[in-house]
């Protein structure tokens, strides 16, 4: 089994199968301005799968399929933009330079690989149109998602970032209490 794999979707929802080790290619794909290996938010999914943006997305072209891709995987109802990385996560590793974060990152398996792409094909299906063989609810949810994902702004590198936190949690609680599926 290898696990030198994992998959980038890019800021126009195209997903791209990366080789290599995530841990050096993942901070290169994602590491806009700041140096690689910063600036980097982790998603966490379950044991053996994570989802990392950078944590100036707020500020990037929106990225609906990146977003409702972290949402079906299990991640927060939270805008994304730029683009998004999917890597296993091995919680048996410890980092011994970091005391506080245990596990490090791997290689998505080749089965988790196959699962995120065919999750994502399925995304980018629904949101051109196609009903499939997913629940209708997922359908509508993904849809009504990407579509908030769409019109929340991009917001501007000078506002201050505790405050934006707030307001970005603020805004996802808005839309899921609107309960639009």
């Amino acid at each position: 089994m290898s696990r030198d794999g994992w998959l980038l979707v890019e800021s126009d929802g195209t997903l791209r199968r990366c080789d290599g080790p995530a841990r050096d290619g993942v901070p290169a794909a994602l590491g806009h301005p700041l140096q690689p290996g910063r600036g980097l938010t982790r998603v966490q999914f379950d044991a053996g799968t994570v989802g990392w943006i950078h944590d100036t997305a707020r500020w990037l072209p929106r990225n609906p399929v990146g977003s409702c891709l972290l949402v079906a995987l299990g991640g927060p109802w939270e805008v994304v933009g730029g683009p998004v990385a999917v890597t296993g996560w091995d919680e048996g590793l410890v980092q011994a330079a970091t005391a506080t974060t245990a596990g490090r990152t791997v290689g998505l398996s080749r089965g988790r690989m196959l699962a995120v792409e065919v999750l994502h094909a399925d995304i980018v299906a629904v949101l051109s149109g196609w009903d499939g063989d997913r629940p209708a609810e997922w359908v509508t949810e993904m849809r009504a998602f990407a579509a908030h994902v769409e019109e929340a702004a991009v917001l501007p590198r000078d506002v201050d970032r505790g405050a934006t936190v707030v307001a970005a949690q603020e805004q996802a609680r808005r839309f899921l209490a609107e309960e639009p599926f």
